[in-house]
Order: C-alpha cells, then structure tokens, then sequence
C-alpha cells in the first residue's frame, strides 16, 4: 500500500505501523517474557502461532541458534509478509504459515515449544486452536500462551478505543471498543490448557510498564492495530484531533502505563 499522507498521522499500512510503533514497546518485551516463561532449547522446532510480524518468533529464532528451525503462522498473509528470515551464523530461520490456528498445516508431533501471544482471545474457537497446538507438539513439548488479564485494561488498546469513541468514530467492528471482551483469566486459561491435554499445567499474572520513545509513538501505534484502516479513512482533520488527543493522554499517564496478561504453560505427556 502506498504511504498516506494525513497531517499529523502518517499511514502506510497496519502491519509497518504495527512493526515500527507497536512491536518495540509492546509486543517485544512481552515475547522475552514468554520466552523467560517457556524458554526454548538450543535447536528446537517452534511454532509461533497468531505470530504477525513476529515478535515472538525472532526473539525464538536468537535462542534456538542456527540448528533450530522456526515457524511462524498467522491467518493474514499482509502480518506475515516481512516476517520470514533466512539462517545466519548465530540464529534460526523463521518460515511463515499462512493459516488459522485450529487448521494448521504442520505434521502430528513435529514441534517441541509452540507459542500464542496475544492471539488466543480474539479466535473463536479457543479449544480447537489449543487442541491443536496439543497435536502438533511431540510428546514432552511445551505450549505457552499470553493473553490480556481479565479486570485490567489492555493498553495501549484501551485508550484508543476511548478516544475513538470520544471522538465519534464508529466501531469498525462488533464490539471493538469493548475491550473486556478479549482479556481472559487464570482459571480460563487453565481450563483450557486441561481441557485439550496438557499437563504440568502452570498459570500466573504479570504486569509490564509500557515504555514509548515519546508521546507520538504511542499516538501512531494506533495505525497498527486493528482501527487502523478505519482510521485512516477519517477526514484529516480529525485524524489530527485524534491524534493530538492521544498525545495528551500518553503524556498525563506515562510512566505509569502498565499491561497485564496471564501467562500459561502446559506439557505433552
């Protein structure tokens, strides 16, 4: 998609804007906290499912060294486009897998650590994607998920659907601005890990600080998410009130911006 051009917001599509604002403060430092959950061995085979641009599974692909292999699956080919990596002296290549996650295209026992963050709480179907995850796993192997805890607010995202919604911006979708309806708790996680399988199940909360360069940083992550698009059909004008309100917003919070998610790990027996 060619670069657009809007004021104070510059959109050239949601997956760049989501690898230059919304990976380094966000999705990074929560794939090292999953990796430190479930750390991967030195070769391993992982699966990083719900991957986009791949946080989870560049992080992976350091740690499994140049004998690891890693494959990175999303069900949107643009997330995935820039994602893949050729194998260098000291890392993993990361393959891409375009498909959904309870339909995976890999072999019955071919991976040992497989990886959702931040994925599971927007599929519809969670018990198939985990009782697919539990196939794909060799005996032994290791799942570990993340996903927004449950009475907390998952930020950045929930300032920006308070903002769109101040500013009258219609809901791209059903129920985009709620966004209690994609955080989960410990005990769901856990039913869910015990329900397709897994065993030596282990479930907990963390809390991350959410650090931005600077205010715009955070204010143009909103291009990355899933209001993108609707956002950069919006007339100028107030693509720049947006904007200039999210920097506010930023500005009175920051540093006390935080992200809570559960964490779960389970094993094949």
């Amino acid at each position: 998609m060619d670069e657009v051009n809007t004021g104070l917001f510059n959109f050239v599509s949601v997956p760049q804007s989501y690898r230059e604002f919304l990976q380094p403060a966000v999705f990074d430092p929560w794939a090292q906290e999953l990796l430190g959950f479930v750390p991967p061995a030195r070769g391993s085979v992982i699966l990083d499912v719900a991957a986009g641009t791949g946080a989870v599974a560049h992080a992976a692909a350091q740690v499994a060294g140049p004998s690891g292999r890693v494959i990175a699956s999303d069900v949107s080919p643009l997330m995935l486009a820039d994602t893949g990596s050729a194998q260098t002296a000291d890392r993993a290549p990361v393959e891409v897998l375009v498909g959904p996650a309870e339909q995976l295209s890999l072999p019955e026992a071919s991976v040992d650590v497989a990886y959702c963050q931040q994925g599971l709480q927007f599929m519809p179907d969670r018990r198939a994607v985990m009782a697919e995850l539990h196939r794909v796993l060799r005996p032994g192997g290791v799942v570990g998920v993340a996903v927004w805890a449950e009475g907390t607010r998952p930020e950045p995202f929930d300032t920006y659907a308070r903002i769109l919604r101040a500013h009258g911006v219609a809901e791209p979708y059903p129920d985009a601005y709620d966004t209690p309806v994609v955080t989960m708790s410990e005990q769901a996680i856990g039913d869910l890990l015990n329900d397709a399988g897994f065993a030596e199940i282990t479930v907990h909360t963390v809390t991350l600080s959410l650090t931005w360069p600077e205010p715009q940083a955070a204010a143009s992550g909103l291009l990355g998410s899933s209001y993108g698009p609707t956002v950069a059909s919006l007339e100028p004008a107030q693509q720049d009130a947006l904007f200039s309100a999210l920097v506010q917003e930023v500005s009175r919070n920051q540093p006390e911006v935080t992200m809570t998610a559960v964490l779960g790990r389970g094993t094949v027996g």
